[in-house]
């Protein structure tokens, strides 16, 4: 079809006037007759101002997307420490160790593992590899299947460390050398302070004879991976209480990894403000390409990676909580999204292993801020659902607070909008969804986590299971069944080092939906929601709103935004 004979007819009619008039110094507004000057022919405005929002809007053959824009410079210096980040966070593990029951009298050692470097299945081919948190806190490390073991000091050894750090190596064969290559030994000893580097062997063996050594309850089979032959030589002993230990060493942040934490969340928010001018400027978007865009301006502005595979979910896709973005099909990876539709972007890159998080929901084209049409609705009741909630919380959250009130301030205002916007049938209340924990229907995750070396960093368990939130855990533990998940139930007091996240939400999820109205132990829930209305396709067609941002007390006592911060 010509694009001609798609325009309305008012539009076509106006072309042809307009092709007629060999010259027009102001065209469209008016034109000489031949032999009267002094008549002129006004020309429809109202077709004009119709044909112009047709072709701004409507008219396929014209495209004024905004291109991403790929900066070749990070408009920020980076980070920069006056001393190695290691000797904070040494100094800070020395006091946390200190009446660990054997150390300090030659009797344990502690062995954390770097991470292995995994492969394919069935191919020489390796996985992207992350070195391990608690190996990460001791030292920037970036050689993989290694040790890192730390030893007591003597009492007649001064200094903030109480402990001596040595790292062991994986054996390389000749080809591993020729084609991966290896770091130089005495380099490494000098960079982060270590008493000896050498290869696993039997040497090892040799220096941990009589002694056990301690490793955290998580660590123990990597542990005994790395060891290979050797486990069977040496005295692996997993300890609750040095995981615990380590744990609450790594929840409250030093001087030095807040300002990587904040960096890393600058980035993040200076990457998003360039995603949120491509979606909002554009007619369709591909997911695919803007999670690849993502990824590069991240690097540009000295991350090393991604914090964690990067979450871009255009449409219904939004409902995914962990969307796999371009774990699909060439023709899903690519599909163009059009407006109007959402697109909920959950990326952040990491800084000198310090990772951030930050989610943003953006409006193809912004549609829904220019026009009140009935298909772009339903994205403005919930976004500002989730924004309210997620500005009540940020505001909330500040030293000395308990951060379950600051989960409950969330969640009560999430709660008000979907109760006042007709998602719970008439005579629901508000206390009567917080009681029953119906909103976990339309929010089937907690409110934030810990951020640091892990995006999940972990929480002690002295922190956990203590939540307001989980007065009826059964859709809880319905939902929620790993280590990381325990998150969502957590009471602690905010105290200076504290790095959380806020981040609420509101899903249209229909397997969800599927399992509260099949089982039996959900029926009061199920009897609580409108389904007539959260099952409408306006509804269900908006995917899922999420809002987070990093929050943070520095070691001043100040309440930060990191993802805020310009």
């Amino acid at each position: 079809m010509r694009p001609d004979s798609m325009l309305p007819s008012n539009c076509v009619s106006v072309k042809k006037l307009l092709e007629s008039q060999p010259s027009l110094p102001e065209p469209c507004t008016t034109r000489k007759h031949e032999g009267n000057d002094t008549q002129k022919r006004p020309v429809n405005r109202w077709s004009l101002a119709i044909c112009l929002i047709y072709f701004l809007f409507f008219y396929p053959g014209l495209d004024m997307d905004t291109g991403i824009s790929l900066e070749r410079k990070c408009p920020f210096s980076p980070p920069t420490l006056a001393s190695p980040l290691w000797t904070e966070t040494r100094a800070r593990l020395t006091d946390r160790l200190a009446g660990l029951p054997g150390w300090g009298e030659n009797e344990y050692v502690i062995a954390l593992p770097t991470g292995t470097r995994a492969g394919r299945v069935g191919s020489d081919m390796e996985a992207p590899w992350r070195v391990a948190g608690d190996a990460g806190y001791i030292g920037e490390w970036w050689v993989s299947d290694s040790i890192v073991l730390l030893t007591p000091k003597n009492d007649t050894e001064g200094g903030e460390i109480g402990f001596h750090v040595s790292l062991f190596l994986p054996n390389q064969t000749q080809r591993e050398l020729v084609f991966s290559g290896f770091p130089d030994l005495e380099k490494l000893r000098e960079d982060y302070g270590l008493a000896h580097v050498q290869y696993l062997g039997p040497h090892l063996v040799e220096l941990l004879a009589g002694r056990k050594v301690l490793v955290t309850t998580y660590s123990l089979e990597e542990v005994a991976q790395t060891l290979g032959e050797l486990k069977d030589k040496i005295d692996l002993v997993s300890s609750d209480d040095l995981t615990e230990r380590i744990i609450a060493s790594r929840f409250t942040k030093t001087a030095g990894e807040m300002t990587y934490l904040a960096f890393a969340s600058k980035v993040a928010a200076w990457v998003q403000a360039k995603m949120e001018a491509h979606i909002t400027g554009s007619r369709r978007i591909q997911e695919e390409p803007i999670k690849n865009a993502f990824e590069y301006l991240s690097t540009v502005c000295y991350a090393q990676s991604q914090a964690y595979n990067p979450i871009v979910a255009a449409g219904r896709h939004a409902s995914v909580l962990h969307y796999r973005t371009g774990e699909a099909p060439i023709s899903e990876a690519y599909k163009e999204h059009r407006y109007p539709n959402f697109v909920l972007i959950d990326a952040a890159g990491q800084v000198a292993n310090y990772a951030s998080d930050m989610t943003r929901t953006y409006a193809i084209r912004d549609t829904w801020r220019l026009f009140r049409s009935s298909r772009s609705r339903p994205m403005k009741i919930v976004h500002k659902i989730v924004s309210d909630a997620q500005a009540a919380g940020v505001d909330y959250f500040d030293n000395a607070k308990l951060w379950a009130d600051v989960e409950m301030v969330t969640i009560k205002r999430l709660v008000h909008g979907l109760v006042h916007h007709g998602f719970f049938v008439e005579g629901v209340t508000c206390d009567d969804v917080l009681r029953e924990e119906a909103w976990r229907v339309f929010m089937p995750h907690g409110v934030g986590h810990s951020v640091g070396l892990d995006v999940h960093d972990p929480i002690p368990s002295k922190f956990q299971s203590s939540s307001p939130l989980t007065t009826r855990p059964h859709l809880y533990n319905m939902l929620h069944t790993t280590s990381s998940a325990s998150q969502l139930s957590i009471n602690f007091t905010i105290t200076p080092g504290v790095v959380m996240t806020i981040e609420p939400g509101v899903y249209f999820i229909p397997s969800l939906w599927s399992l509260v109205r099949s089982l039996p132990e959900y029926e009061t829930v199920r009897d609580m929601i409108n389904w007539d209305i959260v099952e409408q396709k306006e509804w269900v067609n908006v995917g899922g709103v999420r809002i987070e941002d990093v929050v943070a007390v520095d070691v001043e006592g100040r309440k930060r935004v990191l993802t805020r911060e310009h």
